[in-house]
């Protein structure tokens, strides 16, 4: 027995139907009728959304649900809201038929009706206006953000299993799209199956989804839209049809009529669509269509004549076959149009950058490969040079998954072609929007462990690969616990944090005990993202030190080069030069590459640059750790300057799923070094710049600060105050030119006055 309704939801019947099947046409039509679900086919999502809500703790107990819906969300976050003790608040607009008005108000929900449209986007724009003004009325309020909640799609993965026990194997899946969510999830799961599989979406003449100009005045219900939402994953859907108001009705009366199905125009549109499409077939395939929605709803309007002499409908007027036409071609009719990424995804979104390196040329590159870079920051501000003529900037809140799909929604940045960053802090942010598109890229759990380098840590012990010893501190008594067992020096340094940043070598119990205790305080990252606060003690390796660039494709790593760094002298680690490719003999390169791959085999990174530090000992190779991203410190520069090889062009073709080639030239080497001073002070001048400017070999001088600004003695990347780049025929002119470098850099530098901070 059931404990109550929400228990209903889910496992409904799969039907097949009539079809004038033929030796020559041998489809078979089936029928997902998720309108045997409570309230329809939404009831999944409202109740996926809802139970994850209050597992994650972002529903609270008794807080009240605000959503805008016109149909069966609101329906089903009603049944499983009420049924949970959650207030439902439910934004419509004057759209909103009487029956379901009649439910949601016998359910106790609050219904807000909007009274006129947005500016933009129509019904939908004037609802999302008045749902933020009931979410600041109450802040507790949780919104379940149908359009861009990943969840929603998630919901839909029982479905398609539930399709596959019943039937096997899915050749064509057809469905309506509104907020996206049923088709995209659905089709995600079955194509684990059936990688051939075709993924047919039907939509609504007037809608904006698929490129047609936007008609707020259509009468067909629960599909289109006027906002294009997230959740629809353009990149898995095959080909759209479009139906007018008038071939909709009429199909949804054919539906009953022939297949006695009394149900909506969503289903009816599917039903339509998906029969032509199994009367085409050649061979012998399952056509699955998704019956999303029922008809009493629609009593007044579709199943009524009357209303047809109203708006000056013809009963039973419909195409029996659909126009073919070009994606963005208006349609007025039945029509439909073949997507491909070539005609759809040309924006490639970047979730913020790095501050110091290559992301502002990674956005001048993309839009050289002839994509549209957008890039979207919580503080475009943070970025020097960010120039709005090569890109599109949009500011929304990169720490929230919720804000950043709104963002998409808002800004009408979809469809796109791919999503990357230059960013330590963002690369589970863009794993997992890659993941959500469908995109070929790193899993979010593989890039977790790169950037948590205490699971990472583990992960290496679990795989036998050398390392440093370690100790993983997350509380002060943890701290004292290991009081006896530690050695010094060691390296004190946060677990998640990028770059140099809170990395330091500690000689005594005194300065690790001062060292840990300040991470352990650290609440926030740089970029406003909330940390782990967890310290890991490593054993301080003594050794010159390297980095290994590896681009990876479906788990097969190809080595581009090997860097030399060099770094500042305790207590902390800035690098202050590199030199790529290094000097090293074939049998030490060949050992560092293996244990290399290996690192990235056990973390299961499969595509895209990475970028493994490493150290040489006299007891052999220890890897200290693994960034799932370009390197920095402008490394991409001196691999291009003495390979040929791009490895931002190559990690931008990686990201639309475009697998890079490397040819490679040899150019020589070519190295970098960062100007820092060794005292805090305000900064007069940089001296002998023009001598350096000078040298023939010199390709590029950058400085960060100006005269008169406070500058500081470094203890991380984000204290070097520029740099120089160098080419050169060999690794020894390099190295020579960077030691000359050295010599002739001076700064001019006042005290700092009292009260005044540094950088």
């Amino acid at each position: 027995m059931n404990e109550n309704m929400v228990d209903l939801i889910g496992n409904t019947p799969l039907i097949q139907l009539k079809t004038t099947a033929t030796p020559i046409h041998q489809g078979k039509l089936f029928a997902k009728l998720e309108l045997m679900n409570p309230f329809g086919m939404k009831d999944r999502v409202a109740k996926r959304v809802i139970e994850c809500a209050k597992k994650s703790g972002v529903l609270k107990e008794g807080a009240p649900i605000i959503e805008s819906s016109s149909g069966t969300m609101a329906c089903g976050l009603a049944l499983v809201g009420r049924c949970m003790g959650h207030p439902v608040h439910i934004v419509t607009d004057p759209r909103i038929d009487r029956v379901t008005h009649a439910k949601l108000e016998s359910l106790g929900c609050i219904i807000h009706i909007v009274t006129k449209m947005g500016s933009e986007g129509g019904w939908q724009t004037a609802r999302l206006e008045l749902l933020d003004t009931l979410l600041q009325q109450f802040p507790d309020a949780f919104w379940p953000r149908q359009y861009e909640n990943p969840e929603n799609q998630n919901a839909y993965e029982d479905m398609a299993m539930e399709i596959m026990q019943d039937i096997g194997r899915v050749d064509i899946l057809v469905g309506s799209v509104g907020s996206g969510g049923s088709l995209s999830g659905t089709a995600q799961t079955l194509k684990k199956y059936n990688p051939n599989l075709k993924v047919v979406a039907v939509d609504a003449v007037g809608s904006v989804i698929f490129g047609q100009p936007d008609q707020p005045g259509r009468l067909q219900g629960g599909l289109g839209n006027s906002l294009i939402a997230p959740n629809v994953n353009f990149n898995i859907i095959d080909e759209v049809h479009w139906l007018n108001d008038e071939e909709a009705f009429n199909a949804t009366l054919q539906l009953a009529f022939q297949e006695q199905i009394f149900a909506g125009n969503s289903s009816g549109s599917t039903y339509h669509v998906a029969k032509w499409l199994a009367e085409q077939a050649k061979v012998s395939c399952n056509v699955v269509a998704i019956f999303p929605d029922r008809g009493d709803r629609y009593a007044n309007n579709i199943y009524n004549q009357e209303y047809y002499e109203r708006n000056n409908l013809f009963l039973g007027k419909i195409k029996t076959a659909p126009r073919r036409i070009e994606l963005n071609t208006i349609a007025d009719s039945w029509a439909y149009a073949t997507l491909t990424k070539e005609q759809c995804n040309k924006r490639l979104v970047f979730i913020e950058s790095n501050t110091t390196g290559t992301g502002m040329q990674a956005l001048r590159k993309a839009k050289d490969l002839n994509y549209e870079p957008v890039l979207i920051s919580r503080n475009p501000d943070l970025y020097r040079n960010l120039g709005h003529d090569h890109c599109v900037v949009v500011t929304a809140e990169t720490n929230d998954k919720a804000s950043l799909y709104q963002a998409l929604v808002k800004e009408h940045i979809q469809p796109i072609a791919g999503v990357m960053t230059t960013s330590d802090f963002y690369l589970e942010t863009v794993a997992e929007l890659a993941e959500y598109f469908d995109m070929k890229g790193n899993s979010r759990e593989s890039i977790h462990i790169c950037r948590n380098k205490a699971l990472f840590r583990d992960k290496l012990q679990e795989c036998s690969i050398k390392q440093p010893k370690y100790d993983i501190i997350k509380s002060e008594s943890d701290l004292n616990s290991l009081r006896t067992e530690i050695e010094f020096p060691c390296v004190c340094k946060v677990a998640d944090d990028s770059g140099s940043n809170n990395v330091r070598l500690c000689s005594s119990w005194e300065e690790l005990e001062e060292h840990a205790l300040k991470i352990l305080k650290i609440e926030f990252n740089g970029r406003g993202q909330k940390t782990m606060q967890t310290v890991l003690v490593e054993e301080y390796i003594q050794g010159p030190e390297f980095s290994i660039e590896m681009f990876s494709w479906d788990g097969v790593p190809e080595c581009i080069g090997i860097t030399e760094k060099a770094v500042t002298g305790s207590p902390y680690f800035v690098e202050y030069a590199h030199i790529f490719p290094a000097k090293l003999s074939n049998e030490m390169e060949n050992q560092m590459i293996e244990m290399v791959a290996s690192t990235l085999k056990a973390v299961n990174f499969t595509y895209g640059a990475s970028h493994t530090e490493i150290k040489l000992t006299d007891r052999g190779v220890y890897v200290i750790e693994t960034n799932a991203r370009l390197p920095g410190g402008m490394i991409p520069e001196l691999v291009k300057n003495s390979t040929g090889i791009d490895l931002l062009n190559s990690q931008i073709l990686s990201s639309v799923g475009v697998k890079p080639e490397f040819i490679k030239e040899n150019l020589g080497a070519s190295g970098i070094y960062f100007f820092t001073v060794k005292e805090s002070g305000i900064l007069r001048s940089i001296n002998n710049l023009e001598q350096i400017t000078e040298m023939p070999e010199v390709k590029c001088i950058s400085i960060h600060v100006n005269e008169g600004e406070a500058v500081q003695a470094p203890e991380n990347f984000s204290h070097r105050i520029g740099h120089v780049i160098v080419a050169g025929s060999s690794y020894e002119q390099v190295n020579q030119l960077l030691e000359q470098i050295d010599q002739l850099i001076t700064y001019s530098i006042d005290p700092l006055p009292v009260g005044r901070k540094t950088m």
